[in-house]
């Protein structure tokens, strides 16, 4: 069905995009898309086979202002849709990233496109206002691990996350009370030195950041995920990929209500933390009760393979650059006129 369709992917940013990079191409692939990615260079095949369907897409880009505009030219010229991916909001960056974009290309970067592709309703209302051709598509998952989950003495406890301070330090109280005088449970860190001092375990285990995999492999390893996230603008922005992720691992989640509230079913899938004393009280709960903890991560399972399997959605994303791709004689005609560095061509 979608045999004649050439997708390029130009991964500007590819570090921890596994979710937004490469599985959807893998995905796309197993369709019948050829697929190309490309990491932190912009590329387009000098020869592709008469009528198919070309995309490129650009994730993150932070384009230089010099030259910047030439990848856009070449993709109207060499009758290409140019999608760009992105999926935070640009005034939330960190100050470095966001002022990168803006001493660059900036935002016509996001309207000199044919479309923007993002990962929440929020933030698709966001860009439509630079691009009128927006579209969201949720993260999901692509594949399950395809080892046993290793066993334990131990519950143990998985946090990985960076730059949740703000959301953490005002219920590591509360951690600390439904941890107090254990010796059954294993506390391991991914990331964040200072959540690994302030909880007061004598077991557990700190390691930094490393790539995708290493991730996960602590996830599969974890009977109970932590995901703390107070309500910003910002973190409204994200998304619920931890949850999943933590599911198809065989852990359940006890998490804020922002973000993850509208995914967990409370006390079906994981737990919903309101309070200090849901924290407490939910924490010492799935320690404590391993028969209503494994109920939980199957249920979280069965969900995530039910309706969030990446195989299930990413039609819909195939489907959306048809339609741009029959627009696209009128949408070039617009950009050529509102851009004159786009003029030129014939395409």
């Amino acid at each position: 069905m979608f045999q004649d369709m050439m997708i390029v992917s130009c991964a500007m940013s590819p570090d921890f995009m596994a979710v937004r990079v490469n599985h959807p191409n893998e995905a796309m692939a197993a369709l019948g898309c050829r697929v190309r990615t490309f990491e932190r260079q912009i590329a387009l095949p000098r020869q592709v086979d008469p009528g198919m369907v070309k995309v490129m897409i650009l994730q993150r880009p932070a384009l230089q202002k010099e030259g910047c505009w030439i990848p856009f030219r070449a993709a109207l010229d060499g009758d290409w849709l140019l999608v760009v991916e992105f999926d935070d909001h640009v005034e939330l960056l960190p100050p470095a990233i966001r002022d990168k974009l803006l001493n660059g290309m900036g935002l016509d970067c996001f309207r000199a496109c044919h479309g923007v592709q993002t990962t929440t309703p929020g933030l698709e209302d966001y860009f439509r206002q630079f691009n009128p051709n927006v579209r969201s598509f949720a993260n999901q998952i692509f594949r399950y691990p395809i080892s046993s989950k290793p066993v334990s003495d131990k519950v143990r406890i998985f946090f990985g996350a960076l730059n949740r301070g703000p959301s953490w330090h005002p219920l590591v109280d509360a951690v600390n009370r439904a941890l107090a005088g254990r010796n059954d449970v294993r506390l391991q860190v991914m990331g964040d030195r200072g959540f690994f001092d302030a909880v007061d375990v004598p077991d557990k285990i700190f390691k930094p950041f490393g790539d995708y995999d290493s991730y996960m492999a602590g996830l599969h390893n974890s009977d109970i995920v932590l995901s703390p996230l107070e309500p910003t603008p910002e973190n409204n922005c994200k998304t619920d990929v931890k949850f999943l992720e933590a599911a198809m691992c065989g852990a359940v989640m006890i998490a804020s209500p922002t973000v993850y509230g509208a995914t967990i079913r409370h006390g079906e899938t994981g737990l919903v933390a309101r309070s200090f004393n849901d924290w407490e009280n939910g924490l010492r709960t799935l320690i404590e009760k391993p028969g209503l903890r494994h109920r939980m991560a199957a249920a979280a399972e069965r969900y995530v393979r039910h309706e969030r399997m990446l195989m299930q959605h990413i039609h819909k994303r195939l489907d959306w650059y048809r339609e741009l791709w029959a627009a696209r004689a009128a949408i070039n005609a617009r950009l050529r006129e509102s851009f004159p560095a786009l003029r030129g061509g014939q395409s």
